[in-house]
């Protein structure tokens, strides 16, 4: 089974050295988005305006196979 790792940039890199076995790419997708998606749901207000927010997954050789951005935008400056 492969196995795939999940990458996360918030502000840092947070490097997933562990990685899961996963059936196929189209599992790992579904484990991403969710995780990313609860990520969001449970955060503690670390995301501020145009910071960035990311996961990369990547196969078991390394190579990144796809990311998942969110990105804020402050668009006029509030007091």
């Amino acid at each position: 089974m492969p196995r795939f790792f999940f990458h996360l940039r918030l502000e840092h890199e947070s490097t997933d050295g562990e990685g899961v076995e996963l059936p196929d790419f189209q599992s790992a997708w579904s484990e991403a988005v969710r995780a990313f998606g609860e990520m969001l749901r449970t955060g503690d207000s670390s995301l501020s305006p145009h910071s960035p927010f990311e996961m990369t997954i990547a196969d078991d050789a390394g190579n990144p196979v796809c990311r998942l951005r969110f990105s804020t935008e402050m668009l006029q400056q509030l007091d």
